[in-house]
């Protein structure tokens, strides 16, 4: 190999060397996570910034005092965050982080936009980004009206994104004081947020049965079709559609319930099976549509109740309600009821009519009414 054939491979090595020890002496040194960090928060939409950053550029950092503000509402504040990552997997154009945890997080929201339109378009990745385990304890979420809500930890397990195939998730659990959700799929912020996820709950609410299920949801940021499949305490199967849900959410559907004992519901319902049909629509506090009941009594049969109910705040209205047995021609017709249980001792108004009421129900009659009012 001639002299000048040595040195034109020689130079380029040499090259390839230095740049591979300054690389590495960038990816040790103290001060590249800073430079990084104020080089990443010059370019993401809004405003980055963090009180202390601390460790090598390769790895483990620490972040103290980090906070995000998208310019619309919504902010973020960490109290502390220690992250890892794995500089190698740069060469496979992805940007992996194999450890996340996070403690004092605060996400305050901002107020319901009204139109999925506003959305404001996420940044475009220039690499793909894995996430082996995020955990996050001490979470509170403070609504736009200063209402704050505290969830106890948030863990994901196996998550990626990238501009092309959104954002997918394999395992995310959600820790409530009042239990647990967990759910798995995908988000596409960068095609109008289209979603498919699944998981299941379990929740226990004060002087409550438990409740345990199953979810699913599809749809975008516009329209999002869901299904609850309840398990426990009693057979139920929600299914609706929700507009607006990153708005102001409304939603019309169904719900189909049944149960072997209603009793194991409210202790003050007698022991008998029953079921539970609603079609309705409404928003998060207010809902109306058309209800019907019906319970197997031991001796009546068969009993129907079917009617218009509303529902605003405290409030629950009744309209037009039939009220029926299978085995009696007695009918209870209720043309209008207002609970209200804004009180210690709810108030209640209606009025209505009844045809062919007797008493007993059963056997010899002691007091029979063709009809009446009330």
């Amino acid at each position: 190999m001639s002299r000048r054939l040595k040195l034109w491979l020689g130079v380029p090595l040499l090259l390839l060397a230095v740049l591979l020890i300054a690389a590495g002496l960038a990816l040790r040194s103290p001060g590249g996570l800073a430079v990084a960090f104020d080089w990443v928060a010059a370019r993401v939409p809004g405003e980055l910034a963090a009180e202390r950053v601390d460790g090598p550029l390769a790895g483990p950092w620490r972040i103290e005092g980090l906070r995000y503000r998208d310019g619309v509402g919504l902010e973020l504040e960490w109290r502390t965050l220690d992250v890892d990552w794995k500089p190698g997997a740069l060469l496979a154009g992805q940007f992996r982080l194999t450890r996340v945890n996070g403690s004092g997080l605060t996400v305050r929201l901002p107020p319901g936009s009204g139109e999925a339109g506003e959305l404001a378009a996420p940044p475009v990745l220039p690499l793909r980004v894995a996430l082996d385990l995020l955990r996050v304890d001490g979470i509170q979420i403070v609504q736009a009206d200063g209402s704050a809500r505290a969830v106890g930890q948030i863990e994901l397990v196996k998550g990626r994104a990238a501009p092309l195939g959104g954002i997918r998730v394999q395992s995310l659990t959600v820790t409530l004081p009042e239990g647990r959700l967990q759910f798995e799929g995908r988000v596409d912020p960068w095609r109008a947020y289209r979603h498919a996820f699944e998981g299941s709950f379990e929740l226990a609410l004060p002087d409550q049965p438990a409740v345990v299920g199953r979810y699913a949801l599809e749809g975008d940021a516009k329209s999002s079709a869901v299904t609850v499949d309840l398990e426990v305490p009693l057979a139920a199967r929600l299914e609706s559609q929700v507009d607006d849900p990153l708005g102001t959410p409304s939603w019309q559907g169904r719900l189909q319930a049944s149960s072997d004992d209603l009793s194991a519901l409210v202790a003050e319902l007698p022991p008998w099976p029953g079921e539970v049909v609603f079609d309705g629509s409404g928003r998060l506090d207010r809902l109306a549509g058309a209800l019907g009941v019906a319970v197997n009594h031991p001796d009546l049969g068969r009993i129907h109740a079917e009617g218009a109910v509303d529902a605003e705040g405290t409030r629950v209205g009744l309209g037009q309600v039939t009220l029926r047995a299978a085995n009696t021609d007695a009918r209870v017709r209720l043309a209008s009821a207002s609970i209200d249980f804004a009180d210690a001792a709810p108030r209640l108004d209606a009025q209505g009519s009844w045809q062919a009421l007797r008493w007993p129900l059963q056997g010899a009659p002691e007091v029979v009414s063709p009809s009446g009012r009330f």
